[in-house]
């Protein structure tokens, strides 16, 4: 696993582009958008529809230059595991 550090800079990351892209981040009341940590679950906690995914993906593979195999992405249950991924994937370059 990935240093803590590490994984905290690319956790931060992700909520930006969350913020950016999903509809339950938007919410005009700031109480009701869901908190983001690694034990976030994509689908339960911020909603995250296949059309939200297909942008995900390619947010992630703008900001990290590296390319989310779907398939793969899709077996990623929470934000965590796809901080992990994605630390996964700038280790294979």
């Amino acid at each position: 696993m990935a240093d803590q550090a590490r994984r905290e800079v690319v956790l931060e990351t992700l909520k930006k582009n969350f913020s950016k892209l999903l509809r339950s981040m938007q919410e005009k009341d700031a109480a009701k958008r869901p908190s983001v940590s690694f034990e976030t679950d994509l689908i339960n906690d911020l909603s995250i529809d296949s059309v939200e995914t297909l942008d995900f993906l390619n947010s992630i593979e703008d900001e990290f230059n590296v390319s989310p195999d779907l398939h793969i992405a899709n077996t990623k249950k929470t934000v965590g595991q796809i901080v992990d991924y994605i630390i996964e994937l700038q280790d294979e370059k």
